[in-house]
């Protein structure tokens, strides 16, 4: 078997348009439009038999259910038999606090894999947290970042 790689997706102005100033009441979280060509390439990921797939959100823990129903609805991830992975901020961590807060989590999902992953896949439309997850290239065999804009996933330079 191919050691593992994780791919790790924002979901706000990555995988959907821009949520407006944080307003995560069910109707707009739900109604929130997908940008096809990053749901292209989550679905190309989760093809993929080596890789663990995480959505890594700004967004409180309290738009966790709508957040999975989202996804569900786009990418019709209960049904994979897939390990996907949802992370949402804690409600005390302030919004200047998510870059950080993305990082952490994603270091954790590093650490639980068995091996040494072969390859992190992070795509965001946040050169700030493209930036922090830069530093995580020593404990990745290769690094890959991706700034999303409009659904438009390009290589970030390292």
């Amino acid at each position: 078997m191919t050691r593992p790689i994780l791919c790790c997706f924002d979901i706000d102005g990555t995988l959907s348009a821009k949520m407006d100033q944080y307003d995560e009441s069910l109707n707009n979280l739900l109604s929130l439009r997908p940008h096809p060509n990053s749901i292209r390439i989550v679905m190309a990921a989760l093809t993929l038999d080596n890789a663990e797939v995480m959505f890594c959100t700004g967004r409180s823990k309290g738009a966790y259910g709508a957040t999975w129903r989202w996804l569900n609805r786009h990418l019709g991830i209960a049904h994979l038999g897939k390990r996907v992975t949802l992370v949402c901020r804690p409600p005390e961590t302030p919004l200047d606090a998510i870059p950080q807060y993305k990082l952490s989590e994603v270091v954790q999902a590093i650490r639980r894999q068995p091996e040494k992953l072969a390859e992190l896949r992070c795509y965001d439309d946040s050169v700030q947290n493209l930036r922090l997850m830069q530093t995580l290239r020593p404990m990745v065999d290769k690094l890959r970042l991706y700034r999303v804009e409009d659904g438009v996933a390009t290589a970030w330079a390292l």
